[in-house]
């Protein structure tokens, strides 16, 4: 009897071991924000003109 209590156990450490080696593994990546400080050219590029210049 504890001979299948044994190979039950072996089984089900080797699955939870097997899982927890596949799931990471599938897992989306992480979100990696964006930096703040932002280049000057992308400053350029998205620069608003200034609205009080025009009238």
């Amino acid at each position: 009897m504890s001979k299948i209590f044994g190979i039950i156990g072996a089984g089900a450490l080797t699955l939870v071991m097997g899982l927890a080696s596949v799931v990471p593994s599938v897992a989306a990546p992480l979100y990696q924000p964006k930096p703040a400080a932002s280049t000057a050219i992308e400053m350029v590029q998205y620069h608003q003109p200034d609205r009080r210049a025009l009238g």
